[in-house]
């Protein structure tokens, strides 16, 4: 039996065949931020039909728009399924030091947080040697923790509408003031009124979190957990004064990094 080359199931390969091919091509520039044009003119594609498909890629993760809507660079979904995190490196990079000197400042063990779908994953840690130290499980779900709260906050209000519709609401033992759309709404308004997030486990492990980024475009989170009885008093203020100074230093190299990699592209 011939199959018609306009069968639904032949016209399904090809797509399939053109998102490989949109990977490998963006893979293989070694650059970020590849325009559309570029990636369809490459690829010899109808710029229109290439849209369509780098659309669905980027609602699954495996690609990513750059905040400056220039172009599509490898998504997170393509390092999470590998356990390779490694397109951060320059977030890393720019978080490292701030990091150990936040930790040698405050003897408290920090991490650098993203969320991907509805799981906060660590990035990177630096740990406190305390006698009593807390281990930090590398992917967690996010209302569980204060740097998923925290980045949930500073989501436009649609993707957060999104996020309740396909995730669903905290449980009530989970974030009880936040079981409900409308407490939700009030809690995330506070955290970023406050530009931070506080959560406190069952098990008594306390998290503190503050925005890494510009405003408008807060790409990760600054962590700190500690037993909750180590976060009174002085040592409060301490941690709170130490962490904004973290995260301003590293904002500051990221903002370096960025005017290079404008000025090397101009």
């Amino acid at each position: 039996m011939l199959i018609s080359p306009t069968c639904p199931f032949i016209a399904m390969i090809q797509v399939v065949n053109r998102a490989f091919d949109i990977i490998e091509f963006i893979a293989s520039s070694g650059r970020k931020d590849i325009p559309l044009k570029e990636i369809a003119d490459g690829l010899e594609l109808n710029q229109g039909t290439c849209a369509n498909i780098i659309k669905t890629m980027v609602s699954r993760g495996y690609l990513e728009k750059s905040s400056s809507k220039k172009g599509y660079s490898l998504g997170p979904m393509l390092y999470f399924i590998t356990g390779d995190y490694s397109y951060s490196v320059d977030l890393i990079n720019a978080a490292k030091e701030p990091m150990y000197l936040l930790t040698e400042k405050i003897n408290e063990s920090c991490m650098l947080g993203v969320v991907r779908n509805d799981i906060r994953i660590s990035l990177y840690e630096v740990h406190a040697e305390q006698e009593i130290r807390v281990v930090n499980k590398k992917e967690k779900a996010l209302y569980q923790t204060a740097s998923g709260r925290l980045l949930l906050a500073y989501l436009p209000f649609a993707k957060q509408k999104e996020f309740i519709k396909k995730y669903g609401l905290p449980k009530e033992e989970v974030w009880e003031d936040g079981a409900d759309e409308e407490g939700l709404f009030m809690e995330l308004k506070k955290i970023k009124k406050k530009e931070m997030a506080i959560q406190v486990a069952p098990s008594k492990i306390l998290g503190i979190a503050l925005p890494v980024g510009e405003p408008g475009d807060v790409i990760a989170s600054l962590g700190v957990y500690l037993p909750e009885f180590r976060f009174s008093g002085e040592k409060k203020d301490q941690i709170i004064e130490a962490m904004k100074e973290a995260t301003k230093q590293i904002n500051g190299v990221l903002r370096k990094q960025a005017h290079k990699v404008a000025t090397d592209n101009s």
